[in-house]
């Protein structure tokens, strides 16, 4: 039983029977890819990353041990998340963005993207989020300061790495603005890329992707 999970079931009151740990591992490769799906986000780059997502399932189909899962993530000004999973082909038209939910929850995203892993058989766990803005969060109408949030989300964080230590950011910004983006502060320097497109980013994890799967081989 995962443990967090339950509590949280728990007290919310939500259906305790999904609060189980998938023990059995392989010797595969499990990948969660978490797309920030704020205002900003909209356009081509939430459509770029839809086709990304597609080319990635598409690249291992007929390869076995591999497994990729998605999610889509939002929230507004009163603190409500919205979190779309993705997981399987059919589901990657739900990479959309939502104009209800124009904040950025990245505490959010690497909690649900660990609580994905967790499910997951892959001995080789892997998230990659693609954002393109800074953390910001609402608690009850209030937009919480950047200090205490940025508390919030190294405590997802820590979190998440209890499950893998392989979490990985691509960020869409122009280098002026990444030298001051909170979010670069959240990764190792090895893990996080900068890049100015979203056809840039989507090359960038593709590569990535690729070395994982090789090196599950070896």
């Amino acid at each position: 039983v995962d443990v967090d999970t339950y509590v949280e079931s728990l007290i919310r009151g939500n259906d305790l029977s999904n609060c189980r740990v998938n023990r059995k591992t392989t010797n595969g490769v499990s990948l969660v890819i978490s797309i920030d799906a704020s205002s900003s986000m909209a356009g081509e780059r939430i459509t770029t990353a839809r086709n990304l997502v597609a080319t990635l399932y598409e690249s291992v189909k007929g390869v076995d041990n591999v497994e990729i899962r998605a999610n889509v993530w939002g929230a507004n000004s009163n603190g409500m998340i919205g979190m779309t999973e993705i997981n399987n082909k059919t589901d990657i038209n739900q990479i959309t963005c939502n104009r209800s939910y124009s904040v950025t929850p990245t505490h959010m995203a690497l909690e649900y993207s660990g609580k994905m892993l967790k499910q997951m058989k892959g001995a080789k766990k892997m998230m990659i989020m693609i954002t393109d803005g800074h953390p910001n969060y609402y608690v009850g109408g209030y937009h919480m300061s950047p200090a205490n949030y940025f508390s919030t989300c190294k405590k997802s964080m820590v979190k998440l790495r209890h499950i893998t230590d392989n979490v990985n950011c691509v960020v869409l910004s122009k280098d002026y603005e990444f030298k001051y983006n909170p979010v670069r502060k959240l990764f190792k320097s090895k893990n996080i890329m900068n890049v100015a497109t979203m056809n840039d980013a989507s090359e960038k994890v593709i590569k990535q992707f690729k070395r994982m799967v090789m090196s599950s081989f070896v």
